[in-house]
């Protein structure tokens, strides 16, 4: 699986990174180029030349399990392909797991392969900013550096949904129960969210003025009264769920 890329692939610029890897880690490779989706993560990070953050990239779009990222850096190192110019970069080797947590973009990569939701503001429509500036070509161009077509970003929406129970997750096979659905009335996030209640056991609260998850921030003297009242309906239907 992706696992046996992480330990083919060169972390660190070397004079012919992709060599390097071919000649050390040849059983890795081979493995690695039996399965569909390794071999998509090992093609992707041969093309980055060494760069490291690329190559993190490359990894972390394979869906690896924790720890995996760090098993990279250990065949690198091991095998001659994990060239460190300095002490910061010598740091960074010492502690990749830190390291490696700290820089890969999680959210990026979870709308590439789950969620989607990019914010345009098309031609035509009535979005009151710059229109044409922002297209949905420029806001999912980066998910191609994990080997993600925009194809493949409409299926994995689609797969989400159907995971999930899409707008109806009250209905088989998944009957949901005991989740609030609690959103901001200006938050854009709310256009995909449940904002009327489903069941007794799938309740919505809707809060009015509130920007995106705003009862869960501490406690102000100068919050909102709607915020305010949004923190106590939340307690008050987790004690009920919890017999308290």
């Amino acid at each position: 699986g992706p696992r046996a890329a992480a330990e083919a692939i060169a972390v660190a610029p070397v004079v012919d990174p992709e060599q390097c890897v071919k000649e050390k880690c040849a059983g890795q490779v081979a493995r690695c180029e039996k399965d569909a989706q390794c071999a998509s993560v090992l093609a992707c990070a041969f093309k980055c030349g060494g760069d490291e953050p690329c190559v993190r990239s490359c990894v972390a779009a394979g869906g690896l399990p924790d720890g995996a990222e760090v098993a990279a850096y250990q065949c690198a190192k091991a095998n001659g392909c994990l060239s460190v110019d300095d002490a910061a970069a010598a740091e960074a080797a010492e502690t990749p797991e830190r390291s490696l947590h700290e820089s890969l973009d999680y959210w990026g990569y979870q709308t590439c392969s789950e969620f989607g939701f990019y914010q345009t503001c098309e031609k035509g429509s009535r979005c009151f900013f710059t229109q044409g500036l922002d297209l949905l070509p420029t806001q999912d161009a980066f998910c191609a550096e994990y080997a993600i077509s925009q194809p493949q970003i409409a299926r994995r929406i689609a797969e989400t949904n159907a995971f999930y129970g899409g707008s109806r997750p009250d209905l088989p096979p998944h009957n949901a129960t005991r989740i609030l659905y609690a959103n901001g009335d200006v938050d854009p996030w709310h256009g995909l969210s449940i904002l009327a209640p489903l069941s007794p056991e799938l309740p919505a609260l809707l809060v009015s003025g509130a920007s995106h998850h705003a009862w869960t921030h501490p406690s102000l003297p100068t919050d909102q009264p709607s915020v305010v009242a949004a923190r106590k309906a939340v307690r008050r239907q987790l004690a009920a769920w919890l017999g308290l």
